[in-house]
């Protein structure tokens, strides 16, 4: 979500030569807007800007040290980024001052966005700047209204970073009962890596020839589009099966699968799962064993390691972040921190168009992986976030203190997902979340049309009430009839509705098109569009009186069932 840029005309702030005392509390209206209208935007060129900060305005000055250390905006210096060559005079550039305001009791901190005209359409480039206080040093922070918050260690694979990380799940085993349920050494994937410590060569092995695995880590990864690929993704199949017992050659890993290796280890685990190397990629009857498993695999395992950064194997899980600047010298007292705004609102789960900072998060099978697990730490581009069934972190803190939230109690559809099958809900809240469910997922690409039921079936199965909920029929619950008959098909970005290549669902199922879904009941709400209607208040006007949904293809499974 990009912010919006709003002009507003203050040219008594722009001409203004008024001067502002060091010591006093108060501020220019520069970077205070009206009083009667606390959330307007104040917008000034540059130069302006930096007159009031001359002329003495505390907050001004701190303002302007910070944007000073992003001058390659403007000047185009920064290889690699946008505008790179180019540059801009200062009084085409524009800053946007959004002051604090309290939410709900709490502090959201002054929001400073620096634009620039493009120079080949009538639009603008924007970089957002995130200004703060060390939450534990004793200063003036919220006199100036910034928001206490961490550093981001420079590079994700630091020992600090490391340090945070165990210290999640720790609290995360010591305190959260949630994710302490229904954990089952019973459900083991058929292979794991046995990575061991540093120096160890990799080698699969059986898990029922191994005693006393205590904990294994799992990847959630995405392959990415094989023309993409400067690597491709190393694959078990039953020609190198055998070898593989043995050993796993380094140099056939891509820079994720290493960096997990890397990970596992360090977090004192040593075992890793892998789905490209611990599947017969090759064997039908291996691939749909352990596809029918996937669900217990992730919710098992004792973290879950996405490489959400990566469109491909090729970008790893590790990187180096956007750094800090202190800016305390230009303030009388306290201590200050500028760098570039860390953005949180990807982990939403809104059916965004676009996943520009966390590319994983745009495919299908991952989707499923995420909800089932019961701790993820995802290495994005900007810094680690963790996210298990009862609660949500990042380095930043900006989640902690619910900045970009706007005072709303931060939250992701697996959070939702697990107060859901933590409480005492009813089939009619489990349908109402399952059509939220299906909505999110199906805004995610599948590599194979024959994929999207069993990317899904895990989910299923963790949330089917037999009594309750009935049958499970090709993406339907059965007792949901004839409601869930009534989805729709929307469309995103470029996508075309079509039927897919090959049959995966009768017509009367939203798994029988490729393409959006809008829900199986448009009035999934009440008239004030807040709560869930009650199943007293739908008038229905047919019924269902038998439905039939017969397996195409049946597969013996580790229960003897049959899976699609």
């Amino acid at each position: 979500m990009e912010p919006e840029k709003q002009s507003i005309t203050q040219d008594e702030i722009s001409d203004s030569d008024e001067t502002y005392e060091s010591s006093d509390t108060a501020v220019c209206p520069s970077c205070e807007p009206d009083p009667d209208d606390p959330e307007r935007h104040c917008i000034n060129p540059l130069p302006a800007f930096r007159r009031t900060a001359a002329n003495g305005c505390i907050r001004c000055r701190l303002l302007a040290a910070g944007i000073d250390k992003f001058q390659s905006f403007w000047t185009g210096s920064e290889p690699g980024q946008s505008g790179h060559g180019e540059s801009w005079n200062e009084d085409e550039i524009e800053v946007s001052v959004t002051p604090a305001w309290p939410v709900d009791d709490h502090e959201h901190g002054t929001q400073v966005t620096l634009w620039r005209p493009m120079k080949k359409e009538k639009n603008y480039d924007f970089l957002a700047l995130e200004f703060y206080s060390h939450k534990d040093e004793d200063n003036e922070s919220p006199r100036y209204g910034f928001c206490p918050a961490d550093d981001v260690p420079e590079r994700s694979d630091s020992d600090s970073s490391f340090s945070t990380i165990q210290s999640w799940m720790n609290t995360c085993q010591e305190k959260h009962e949630m994710c302490r349920m229904n954990q089952s050494q019973g459900h083991m994937p058929t292979r794991l890596i046995h990575v061991g410590s540093a120096g160890e060569k990799l080698r699969l092995c059986l898990t029922s020839e191994v005693g006393g695995i205590t904990g294994y880590a799992a990847l959630s990864h995405s392959w990415g589009e094989k023309e993409s690929r400067k690597t491709d993704v190393p694959k078990t199949t039953k020609s190198n099966l055998k070898s593989r017992m043995k050993n796993i050659k380094w140099k056939d890993l891509t820079n994720t699968f290493q960096d997990a290796v890397e990970i596992t280890r360090r977090l004192g685990l040593e075992y890793l799962w892998v789905d490209s190397l611990c599947i017969n990629q090759d064997d039908y009857n291996d691939w749909a064993l352990e596809a029918s498993r996937v669900g217990r695999i992730y919710e098992n395992a004792r973290i879950v390691i996405a490489a959400t950064r990566s469109r491909t194997g090729d970008g790893g899980c590790f990187s180096t972040r956007s750094p800090s600047y202190e800016i305390s010298e230009v303030a009388p007292t306290g201590r200050f921190y500028v760098r570039k705004e860390i953005s949180h609102l990807d982990m939403d789960d809104q059916p965004l168009e676009n996943y520009k900072t966390m590319p994983l998060f745009a495919r299908a099978w991952v989707f499923q992986e995420r909800l089932l697990a019961t701790r993820v730490i995802h290495y994005t581009e900007h810094e680690i976030m963790w996210e298990c069934k009862q609660d949500l972190h990042c380095e930043c803190q900006g989640i902690k203190n619910e900045r970009q939230w706007q005072g709303m109690r931060p939250s992701t559809v697996k959070l939702e997902h697990w107060r859901l099958l933590a409480s005492e809900s009813d089939m009619m809240q489990r349908c109402m979340h399952w059509s939220t469910i299906v909505n999110t997922y199906l805004a995610r690409s599948l590599t194979y049309d024959r994929d999207r039921l069993p990317a899904l079936s895990g989910i299923a199965r963790q949330m089917h009430l037999p009594e309750e909920m009935g049958r499970y029929l090709a993406g339907i619950w059965e007792n949901s009839l004839p409601l869930a008959l009534c989805w729709t098909v929307t469309l995103r970005n470029n996508w075309t509705k079509r039927r897919p290549s090959e049959w995966r669902a009768p017509s009367w199922s939203w798994a029988s098109v490729v393409a959006g879904n809008g829900g199986w009941i448009d009035t999934r709400f009440d008239s004030g569009g807040s709560h869930p209607m009650d199943k007293d208040e739908l008038e229905t006007h047919c019924r269902i009186l038998k439905a039939v949904c017969e397996l195409k293809v049946k597969i013996r499974t580790e229960r003897s069932k049959t899976v699609i």
